[in-house]
């Protein structure tokens, strides 16, 4: 009898165990999965006097292949070639599109630092590497200077140098210093030559000029952990519209670009915060015309508008408006004249990329009526906080303006006003306001 109760006994106890065990797995285990789209958060690291968490990148799609914090996301089609994913997990159809991610994601993550609101990351020797949070990506002649000035005398933008020019002439194989040449010069000793067209050199741009100015900003006095909310820009003029002129040797008979620079900024940087800034495109050809030009004449204009449009239109018997937009140029430079003014050509590229909603388009002549309005406009939509009374009238108070005094002439006028007009109805229509359909 007794052999029987200590037999129950034992029984009962064996299921107590096992019921136990199995809570504990259940509620302790299952409870916490490791997805797979689910960041890791690895113990706090220190940088000199910095505090990170460094972030493994988030899984996409596909088998992934770790360098350091850099992660290339590839699937394999059934015919064995490599299906590229970009950094939101979509295939990269075009293969030059493909072959120029995957040289610069060799470098970039497609995660980031949370302490950041700048988009940063550590590379495989423990650096601080960052990319610009916003990009001010045109037009030329169109106040952007101004604009940057009074964006970054914000207390959280960094001053950096405005325009590195890289997604567009440099990341092309343009070697030009007219811009920023002191600069330039620097950032080549760190990467050893003339080339600028690699990552390196457009990283080494803004760890030399900003990176370091990002350091602590604590989120209060009495929290350990530390948040960075200072950020900074590109504004280089070029991004919107300079893609080079190589795809018109490699891609004989193209009707159009194989990709452009919103279509690769967006595969590598969806969430980048981008403005442009357009103006009347008649007076934006003549300031940049004088600007470009300043020991010559209105009767020099004349002739090399006319050139100009007759480039144009020499290029539309063949071709299609995007075609002719990004190539043309008799002979083609970086940097064009009268076809930035085809914004709503380059407006859709950017829109179609990262939506209408991703794109601020700014006027310069509403730049010039009310500042404050504008400028408030822009801090919103870089999700900035607002400025004291103070802080806003110090930062307003700045005045930068390169204004070519030089008139155009009357039949120069017209004759760019006629070329303009319906590519202003273009783009009043793409942004559905009656503002854009400049005489």
């Amino acid at each position: 009898m007794i052999r029987r109760r200590r037999s129950c006994l034992c029984y009962f106890m064996a299921i107590f165990v096992s019921v136990a065990v199995f809570y504990v797995y259940y509620f302790i285990l299952l409870k916490v999965p490791a997805e797979d789209n689910q960041q890791v958060i690895l113990p706090m690291k220190r940088l000199e006097d910095m505090h990170f968490t460094k972030v493994r990148p988030t899984k996409a799609a596909g088998n992934l292949t770790q360098k350091g914090t850099t992660v290339e996301a590839l699937e394999v089609n059934a015919d064995g070639s490599e299906e590229v994913l970009d950094a939101e997990g979509n295939p990269i159809p075009d293969p030059e599109l493909r072959k120029e991610f995957k040289r610069i994601t060799a470098k970039v993550p497609n995660t980031f630092l949370p302490e950041f609101k700048n988009p940063c990351w550590l590379d495989a020797k423990d650096e601080l590497n960052c990319l610009p949070y916003f990009y001010l990506i045109g037009m030329s002649k169109c106040g952007t200077t101004d604009l940057w000035k009074k964006l970054t005398s914000h207390p959280d933008i960094v001053d950096v140098p405005k325009e590195p020019h890289w997604w567009g002439p440099r990341r092309t194989g343009w070697t030009g210093i007219a811009a920023h040449g002191q600069e330039v010069m620097q950032v080549r000793k760190k990467t050893g030559g003339k080339d600028d067209r690699s990552i390196d050199w457009y990283l080494n741009w803004f760890k030399t000029f900003a990176v370091d100015k990002l350091k602590p900003h604590f989120a209060s006095a009495t929290s350990r952990e530390s948040y960075h909310p200072r950020i900074f820009g590109d504004g280089s003029i070029s991004t919107a519209y300079s893609i080079g002129n190589a795809w018109l040797k490699t891609n004989a008979g193209a009707t159009d670009p194989p990709y452009t620079n919103a279509e690769l900024l967006h595969a590598i940087q969806p969430k980048a915060k981008i403005i442009i800034i357009v103006r009347n495109p008649t007076e934006r050809a003549r300031s940049w015309y004088f600007y470009t030009h300043p020991l010559t004449t209105p009767d020099d204009w004349h002739v090399s508008a006319m050139t100009s449009i007759e480039c144009y239109n020499s290029c539309m018997k063949e071709h299609n408006e995007r075609y002719c937009a990004y190539s043309f140029g008799c002979p083609y430079t970086p940097f064009q004249g009268i076809n930035v003014g085809l914004y709503h050509i380059f407006l859709y590229d950017w829109i179609n990329a990262y939506t209408r909603e991703g794109v601020l388009v700014l006027r310069l002549e509403d730049w010039h009526a009310d500042q404050v309005s504008v400028y408030r406009t822009i801090l919103e939509f870089l999700e900035l906080r607002p400025l004291t009374p103070e802080e806003e009238a110090k930062a307003l108070s700045t005045r930068w303006v390169q204004a070519s005094n030089k008139v155009a002439q009357s039949k120069t006028k017209k004759a760019l006003d006629d070329f303009y007009r319906p590519h202003n109805q273009k783009l009043a229509e793409l942004l559905q306001s009656d503002i854009y359909l400049y005489p």
